[in-house]
């Protein structure tokens, strides 16, 4: 009988990714690391597999559907059907909490720091302790170098993907970091049978950077305590940071499009050929009914650059 492995895969720790300008090649780059992993575990046959992009929307890895009609695709975290019970789980391209290693953050840009108890924690760790409740071990943990410190120690295997310290040509040979993730899955899949969990119901607390999106969150039902977003019950946290996400979409968009009036009110009788900025002819030409949440970031960041 066949064993059941969940894996959890994100972007920003994937083999080759430095920063994420380029859609295409970030895409690229993660459809390599999954067909790794994945040809890997179906070249051993022993396992029924569950594959959990929990990138974004969750549809990057999407033109592995075809490739893989075996493997069981699911998009985003909140679709995963923890009914079933899995004996193992992976996690691959994760990265480190907010303020160290390549591109690291904490679930949202917004957010600051991650709570579990008293101590701060990342993506891995929340991940692996829920993980830890419905009583899958985690067995192998590819991620960026700054990041491995965060992972508890009886995961059997890790990867170290990269390094904010790699010049560029390590980045660009790529052939020795693929070589050593097939080597270290390996030996994660040789020795499950080391596989632990440890489970910690600790609350969860979420500090953000701006405390007035933090009372924006709190005005709109989100439960705050000593300045911070409170989750007694932490395996319901990414249920709440959901809530929170289309949340602070909501308030950012209000806010932009708020300074999108007076923008447009200032630029009112001016000439569009003189704004250097292409980014914002485009967007202040836009109906504002038609504005996507990202044309509303650009105008925040675009702002310094405008010059008319």
């Amino acid at each position: 009988m066949k064993e059941n492995i969940l894996i959890l895969a994100d972007m920003e720790g994937i083999i080759g990714i430095y920063d994420m300008s380029d859609k295409d090649k970030c895409k690229s780059y993660m459809e390599t690391e999954i067909k790794l992993l994945l040809d890997e575990l179906i070249s051993n046959d022993e396992f029924e597999i569950y594959f959990c992009d929990i990138h974004d929307n969750g549809e990057t890895t999407s033109e592995l559907y075809s490739l893989y009609p075996t493997v069981n695709f699911i998009k985003c975290y909140w679709n995963i059907d923890f009914k079933i019970k899995y004996d193992y789980a992976m996690l691959t391209g994760l990265h480190a909490k907010s303020g160290i290693g390549v591109l690291a953050h904490s679930f949202r840009d917004e957010i600051k720091n991650v709570f579990l108890g008293e101590r701060i924690v990342g993506e891995i760790e929340v991940f692996i302790n829920l993980l830890a409740y419905y009583k899958i071990p985690t067995i192998f943990v590819s991620a960026d170098e700054q990041a491995m410190n965060e992972i508890p120690s009886y995961v059997v295997s890790t990867n170290i993907s990269k390094s904010s310290l790699d010049k560029e040509k390590v980045k660009n040979n790529l052939t020795k970091k693929y070589k050593a993730y097939v080597k270290n899955l390996r030996y994660g899949l040789s020795h499950r049978d080391r596989a632990k969990y440890k489970y910690n119901s600790d609350s969860v607390q979420i500090e953000l950077q701006d405390n007035n999106l933090l009372q924006y969150l709190e005005d709109s039902g989100i439960y705050t305590k000593s300045n911070m977003i409170y989750i007694n019950d932490n395996v319901k946290i990414m249920d709440n940071l959901l809530k929170v996400a289309n949340l602070m979409n909501t308030y950012y968009k209000n806010e932009y499009v708020k300074l999108l009036k007076k923008l447009r009110e200032k630029f009112r009788n001016c000439d569009f050929n003189n704004i250097k900025s292409k980014k914002m002819k485009r967007i202040l030409s836009i109906p504002l009914q038609n504005l996507s949440l990202d044309d509303l970031k650009i105008v925040n960041a675009e702002l310094e650059k405008i010059f008319y």
